[in-house]
């Protein structure tokens, strides 16, 4: 089962958060229902690793997060919070960062190195460039082989014949998967707070919390207590 994101952006303005998406037609307009406009999303993307590194969710290659999972604020904007108690009910992981947050993060200096298995045209391109465009998981192969076996079967030009993947690795900094989201979300951020980066922040949930994702987030779903927390709120504890 996948695992995608779900953004709110939020500005705070007199002393209360405002939920500030922008509002834009609806491309599915009358199929379904579909409303006449809806709201546009500052990210959507489904990329493991910008979740890993926003919460440590999806963690495979135990990437350092910019926080650990939070749970979601008191002082939600009404929109964010008549949202936020679905993601309740579902039982989604939650969390938020402040614009001061994401930017206090080492997005450059930090790295992490991503393993992945090959098929032969595949390695083909790594073993010209180092890093590999794409990859898979891949189950239905003979097995996996050596990078020199692999090699030996490329000059043989039986590599097309063969079901077999290689095990590659190279290093990598925590702003190259997160390119995307550092080269468009960053600045419309910065954008929103004018100076005070405090005033604006991210709140967001994942619509998978089963058990093999919030162990990888290294948190535990507690219990929602409804009456202390008006339905809206649910806690996660960093496991001891």
């Amino acid at each position: 089962m996948g695992t995608n994101i779900e953004i709110y952006t939020e500005k705070k303005s007199n002393g209360t958060w405002m939920a500030c998406d922008p509002i834009v037609p609806n491309e599915y307009y009358g199929w379904e229902g579909e409303p006449q406009f809806c709201r546009a999303p500052i990210y959507d993307r489904r990329n493991y690793e910008v979740f890993a590194l926003l919460a440590g969710v999806r963690n495979r290659y135990y990437i350092k997060s910019v926080a650990p999972l939070k749970g979601l604020p008191q002082d939600l904007s009404e929109e964010v919070r008549r949202e936020a108690t679905e993601w309740v009910r579902e039982g989604r992981l939650c969390s938020y960062l402040t614009l001061a947050e994401l930017q206090a993060f080492d997005w450059h200096g930090q790295t992490f190195v991503r393993d992945v298995s090959l098929k032969p045209e595949e390695f083909v391109k790594f073993m010209r460039t180092g890093r590999a465009e794409q990859w898979h998981v891949y189950k239905d192969y003979d097995g996996r082989i050596s990078n020199e076996e692999m090699c030996e079967l490329i000059k043989s030009g039986r590599a097309t014949e063969a079901q077999v993947v290689t095990y590659v690795c190279w290093t990598e900094t925590y702003a190259e998967p997160a390119k995307h989201f550092l080269e468009t979300v960053m600045p419309k951020l910065e954008a929103m707070a004018q100076g005070n980066q405090e005033s604006v922040r991210i709140v967001f949930s994942f619509d998978c919390c089963c058990n093999i994702c919030a162990s990888l987030a290294g948190v535990e779903i507690m219990e929602l207590d409804e009456e202390l927390i008006d339905d809206t709120f649910w806690y996660c504890r960093r496991m001891e």
